[in-house]
């Protein structure tokens, strides 16, 4: 390696470091604070970096928020909601992936809990989540897909009755209201979840 070459990658490690820390601090403050003192000096000063720092890396409070967000979504992920979403069986698909959106919202509810439900008051905090409901949609809906052809919904009951209930199930809000307002476990809160899904699917068989 050269030494131009070593120092490029010393300095990316370094912006990189950087990047991390603030996104440290801000994940702190909206813990500990709340959103309304995340601003980028308040960030700023909390990382211990000069506001100009914290601009050139996310450019904006939204930006800010979002590699917050994406930082806290990584962290939770992991490859186990791939894998329950893979299952051969479409009702046992659907069991698994309920249990594991518990896990989930569970593993960073921290900082789920200080940001997600200002979603629909806080422009920026609406525009990010919106911007990751594609990706739910079409996990939902392809288990909706699979359900019909394995005729596992209850007769009565549309695909879009379906999509809507399993969007309902997994939303932050719901596992709020049963986790936190409740008090439930995040492992009764999967069986609970698992229970009203029977509503509207055949899943007898998957439990």
């Amino acid at each position: 390696m050269t030494p131009r070459a070593y120092q490029l990658g010393r300095r990316g490690a370094v912006v990189q470091e950087t990047r991390q820390k603030v996104i440290d601090a801000a994940r702190a403050i909206l813990v500990e604070e709340g959103i309304r003192h995340a601003s980028l000096g308040d960030v700023a000063r909390r990382a211990d970096v000069a506001r100009a720092t914290v601009y050139y890396q996310f450019g904006s409070r939204r930006g800010l928020l979002e590699a917050v967000i994406d930082d806290a979504l990584s962290r939770a992920e992991g490859r186990s909601l791939a894998a329950a979403y893979g299952r051969p069986d479409p009702a046992e698909a659907v069991v698994a992936v309920l249990h594991e959106v518990a896990r989930f919202w569970a593993a960073e509810f921290p900082v789920f809990r200080a940001v997600l439900p200002l979603a629909s008051v806080d422009p920026d905090v609406q525009a990010i989540v919106a911007g990751h409901a594609g990706a739910r949609e079409a996990i939902l809906w392809g288990l909706v897909r699979r359900l019909e052809a394995a005729n596992r919904i209850k007769r009565g009951t549309t695909a879009q009755q379906v999509y809507d209930t399993l969007w309902l199930l997994t939303s932050f809000a719901t596992f709020h209201e049963l986790h936190e307002i409740r008090g439930m476990p995040p492992a009764t809160v999967a069986r609970c979840l698992v229970q009203l899904a029977t509503a509207v699917l055949d899943l007898d068989e998957a439990h």
